[in-house]
C-alpha cells in the first residue's frame, strides 16, 4: 500500500485572502497620504508609528485573534476622529491547518460507520422482528470494511506537517490505529459468516472492539490535534498575517484612551474545511491510481523493451481496480454540507463512473489473441477521461466554496 503522502489541501486558504486584502488596503491608504503634497482643509495628519519606530513583533501564540498594533493613521474631522490600526496577527499555517481540518473530518466519517455497523449488527440479532436478510446484513459489513480501507489509504496518503510526522506514523499515531480498525471490521463480518452452532458471540465481541478501537482512534487524533494547535508556534506551523482595525469617535466626546474594536477574520465552517480538505485529497489519490494504471499499460504496450510480463501487468491493474472500488467507497462516505447537496452528489457520480472503465481496462488485458490490445487502450482512454471529469468538478467545487462561502452558509459563526 502506497505510503507516500500527497500535496496538502488548502485549508485556512479563505482566511489568508482575506488578510492579505485588508493588509493592501491599509497600505494603498497610507502610500496615498503620503504622496498628497498638502493636507486637506480642517484635516490633520498624525505621523503613523512606522514613521517614529520600528514594528512591535507579534506575540508568541497561536491564536489567530492575538495580534500587535505595527502602524496607525489618524484622521480628523470637523465632526469625528477615525483611527486605523495595521496589526499582525499568528494563525496556523495552511498546511497545518488542512493537516488538523482533515483529521476531524477522518473522526466524523468513522462516527458514522460506528452507526452503520452497529445497526446492521442489531437488526441481525433481531431478525424476527426486523426481517433483515442474511444478503443485506453481509453487504452493509462488507461495505463498511472497504469503507474502513479506504479511510486507511487516504490517511496515509495525507500530507503530514514534518514535525508531526513521527506522531502521526507512530505507535500510537492516527495511521497504526486505523489500521486496528480495518483487522476488527473484518473480525465482525467474519462472526457473521461463522456458521452454526455459532450464536453471534464472536460477531458481537469484534464490534464491541471495533466501536472501543475507534474511541482509541478518536482519543489519537484529539491529541495530535491539540499538540498542533497548542504548539504551533514551536514546531514553525504558524504563519504572520495582517488586518486592520477602525475607531471612529466624535469628536468632542473622544476619551483620553480607547481600544480598537478587532473584527477577526471569517473562517469557513469545520464542516465546509474538513469537506474542501476531503476532496482535495480524493484528487491526490486519484492522481496517484491514474499514474499506476498507464505506467502499467505502457509498459505493456512496449513489453519486449520494458520486460513487463502478462502477470506483473495483471496484477498492477487488479490492484488498481480495488483501489478505485475503495476510492469510491471513500468519496461516498465523505459527508457533503446541506448547502452543496446537489453538486456534492455529483462528485460521488463522477467517482462511481470510474469503476466501469478501470474494470474494463483489466477486462482487455485478458482478451486473447488475435486482439491487439485496442480494447484495453480504448478503455483506458476512458477511464483518464473520466479521472480528468472527476478532478475538473472538485475544482470547481472547491472554487465555488471559496469564493461564495457566505452566500452558502459556509462560514464559521461569529
Amino acid at each position: 500500500m502506497n505510503n507516500r503522502r500527497r500535496s496538502g489541501p488548502i485549508g485556512n486558504r479563505f482566511a489568508h485572502i482575506l488578510f492579505a486584502v485588508l493588509a493592501a488596503a491599509v497600505l494603498v491608504f497610507v502610500l496615498t497620504r503620503e504622496d498628497s503634497p498638502e493636507p486637506a482643509p480642517g484635516v490633520t495628519t498624525v505621523p503613523t508609528m512606522a514613521d517614529t519606530s520600528p514594528p512591535a513583533e507579534p506575540a508568541d501564540t497561536t491564536s489567530s485573534l492575538a495580534g500587535v498594533a505595527t502602524s496607525a493613521e489618524v484622521v480628523e474631522n470637523g465632526t469625528s476622529t477615525t483611527t486605523l490600526v495595521a496589526e499582525q496577527f499568528e494563525v496556523l499555517s495552511p498546511e497545518a491547518a488542512a493537516y488538523t481540518e482533515g483529521l476531524a473530518g477522518f473522526k466524523s466519517t468513522l462516527q458514522t460507520m460506528v452507526v452503520e455497523i452497529s445497526a446492521a449488527s442489531s437488526d441481525w440479532d433481531n431478525r424476527e422482528q426486523t426481517d433483515a436478510g442474511y444478503g443485506s446484513i453481509e453487504a452493509t459489513l462488507v461495505d463498511v470494511v472497504r469503507r474502513v480501507e479506504a479511510l486507511q489509504q487516504v490517511l496515509q496518503d495525507q500530507e503530514v506537517p514534518v514535525p508531526v510526522q513521527d506522531r502521526h506514523l507512530g505507535p500510537d499515531g492516527p495511521v497504526e490505529q486505523v489500521g486496528l480498525l480495518v483487522d476488527l471490521a473484518e473480525a465482525v463480518l467474519e462472526g457473521l459468516r461463522l456458521p452454526p452452532p455459532d450464536d453471534g458471540s464472536a460477531r458481537r465481541a469484534a464490534l464491541a472492539d471495533f466501536i472501543d478501537a475507534v474511541d482509541v482512534f478518536n482519543r489519537s487524533v484529539d491529541d495530535l490535534i491539540s499538540h498542533v494547535e497548542e504548539s504551533a508556534s514551536g514546531l514553525g506551523l504558524t504563519v504572520k498575517v495582517s488586518a486592520t482595525t477602525t475607531s471612529t469617535q466624535p469628536r468632542e466626546e473622544i476619551p483620553e484612551e480607547t481600544t480598537p474594536t478587532t473584527q477577526p477574520p471569517r473562517q469557513l465552517s469545520s464542516e465546509a474545511s474538513s469537506y474542501v480538505v476531503g476532496l482535495v485529497g480524493f484528487k491526490g489519490v486519484l492522481s496517484d491510481l491514474v499514474e499506476s494504471s498507464n505506467t502499467a499499460n505502457q509498459a505493456w504496450d512496449n513489453a519486449e523493451e520494458t520486460g513487463a510480463t502478462y502477470r506483473g501487468t495483471e496484477s498492477a491493474l487488479v490492484e488498481v481496480l480495488e483501489r478505485i472500488m475503495d476510492f469510491r467507497s471513500a468519496v461516498e462516505a465523505h459527508r457533503i454540507p446541506d448547502s452543496l447537496a446537489t453538486r456534492g452528489r455529483r462528485v460521488v457520480e463522477l467517482a462511481s463512473a470510474l469503476v466501469t472503465p478501470a474494470d474494463a481496462v483489466l477486462d482487455g488485458l485478458r482478451i486473447p489473441a488475435p486482439e491487439d490490445g485496442s480494447v484495453r487502450r480504448a478503455a483506458l482512454a476512458d477511464f483518464n477521461s473520466a479521472a480528468t471529469d472527476f478532478t475538473a468538478a472538485v475544482d470547481d467545487l472547491v472554487s465555488d466554496i471559496e469564493e461564495n462561502a457566505e452566500s452558502l452558509g459556509l462560514l464559521e459563526n461569529v
